[in-house]
């Protein structure tokens, strides 16, 4: 298992039996239910009307990284399933950041997770900050 999905499960995932579970599972839709909004993103215009569903899905990003953060770790019975869950979101997470830098590079997509990060200044709205750092090779046009 790489660094990535095993940094989301220790971050993500430290929630009780069930609970881990769930958190994983809820951290999994959120990241999904955000590439099919920046997915319709295709010009400033689509921009403007899809931010105010991104920031509430950052929001949602942060209530379950919160309950993730509150939990202790996973008991090790939920080991297996936690590491098979957590390469789902690693698969989930790239189609995710591929969105991000495509959005980025569309005049206006560096202001809107700007915008985002500071709507959501939690790990939700701090999950758009990065991205572009996260897969190798993907930037902005404009540090090209």
């Amino acid at each position: 298992m790489g660094r990535r999905p095993l940094f989301l499960a220790l971050v993500l995932l430290p929630l009780g039996c069930d609970s881990h579970l769930k958190v994983i599972d809820e951290s999994e839709q959120a990241m999904s239910e955000l590439a099919s909004t920046l997915r319709r993103i295709t010009d400033e215009a689509s921009m403007k009307a899809a931010q105010p569903k991104l920031e509430a899905i950052a929001k949602k990003m942060e209530r379950v990284a919160e309950r993730a953060r509150s939990l202790g770790q996973p008991p090790e019975s939920l080991q297996e399933e936690l590491e098979a869950r957590t390469a789902r979101i690693a698969e989930t997470q790239k189609s995710l950041l591929a969105e991000v830098a495509r959005v980025q590079n569309i005049p206006g997509g560096e202001k809107l997770f700007e915008d985002l990060k500071r709507a959501a200044p939690g790990p939700g709205g701090a999950a758009f900050q990065n991205f572009k750092k996260a897969i190798p090779g993907i930037e902005p046009a404009s540090e090209r």
